[in-house]
């Protein structure tokens, strides 16, 4: 399995567990925006007339509606393991190379493993870019990676 496939299939997989959770969870906020709306309604009834009555509940319908469908919408990508090593070889031509991909190569074939959060902070890099540019070598035939390891 590619790199980054398998980080793929770890992103999808925890995406999945948390969806179902997140549409329960906008189906009750939703019903509390509405619950809420109804009490005040009733509460508030001796004062205000029939007609406006029916279009609070209306409106509530919606508020708690439109409340449910944000917070489901609000979607939140699961972050990756805090520290990980890929373990690889370099198969390809490096000679092209430019920027950090020089530096992710050569520490590559000279210990046969990178550490990701290591060499995020070694560069001061984002670990997400060093992940990306891995996935792009792994891609363009450069590196190979053989397994990936959590630490």
């Amino acid at each position: 399995m590619s790199f980054g496939r398998f980080l793929e299939a770890q992103v999808e997989e925890i995406v999945k567990k948390r969806k179902r959770a997140r549409a329960i969870a906008s189906a009750a906020i939703g019903l509390a925006v509405f619950i809420i709306i109804v009490v005040l309604t009733i509460l508030l009834s001796p004062f205000i007339a029939f007609y406006e009555r029916v279009l609070t509940l209306i409106l509530g319908a919606m508020a708690g509606a439109l409340t449910s469908l944000a917070y489901y919408m609000l979607e939140t990508y699961p972050t990756f393991p805090e520290s990980f090593i890929v373990y690889g070889e370099v198969v390809g031509d490096t000679s092209q190379l430019v920027g950090v991909d020089v530096h992710l190569a050569s520490e590559i074939a000279r210990k046969g493993a990178i550490e990701i959060s290591d060499f995020a902070k070694r560069y001061r890099i984002d670990k997400s870019l060093v992940i990306s540019r891995i996935i792009e070598l792994e891609k363009a035939g450069i590196l190979k990676i053989n397994r990936i390891e959590l630490t």
